[in-house]
């Protein structure tokens, strides 16, 4: 029994390492803000993916491994970032974010209603909130609540509301699909 755990075990380890990977190559898909000089990524549409479809905590060791690896120096943040600097600086409050998205997600999407659809999606869009309020108010110590609403949730608002919806849709098509092969495979089997 021992043996099948450790294989689980590293199984998930695997899947976490993989997942930071995949935020990582998501942090470098951007798209032009239309109007603005900003840059919109595909990082947090693959976070709140990854936090909710690999086993329990290993999403958040997945975040886990993305911060640490920045934190290390790996150029791993939007811009090629990395250091401690970047972590502490004025954008440090939405990579903060992140984690405790992942937590938030962890925490409420491994119930058994979180299969259906509407749930999903409230989930995502919490968690999306939940890393530009952080992220707010990390930067407004640096420039001020009213700036940095403006300059660092405002326009990412459309944006994390379509992120989220395509996050829930892609979470509830694969969880979906997953119930069904196994109904598939318990009359089979």
């Amino acid at each position: 029994m021992t043996l099948i755990l450790m294989k689980k075990f590293s199984l998930n380890i695997f899947l976490s390492l993989l997942g930071f990977c995949l935020i990582y190559i998501a942090t470098h898909i951007n798209l032009p803000l239309p109007g603005t000089e900003i840059l919109l990524s595909a990082q947090t549409l693959v976070l709140l993916i990854v936090a909710a479809l690999l086993p329990k905590y290993f999403g958040i060791l997945a975040v886990g491994w993305y911060l640490l690896a920045g934190l290390l120096g790996a150029p791993v943040f939007s811009n090629n970032g990395h250091g401690l600097e970047h972590l502490i600086g004025p954008t440090g409050g939405y990579l903060f974010g992140f984690l405790l998205a992942a937590i938030f997600i962890t925490l409420n999407f491994k119930k058994i209603y979180s299969k259906k659809f509407p749930y999903i999606l409230a989930i995502m869009l919490l968690a999306h909130a939940i890393i530009l309020l952080l992220g707010w108010l990390w930067l407004s110590k640096s420039i001020g609540l009213n700036i940095a609403f403006i300059k660092g949730v405002q326009p990412f608002i459309v944006a994390g509301i379509i992120k989220s919806i395509l996050a829930a849709l892609f979470v509830y098509w694969v969880t979906d699909t997953i119930l069904k092969l196994k109904k598939i495979l318990s009359k089979i089997c």
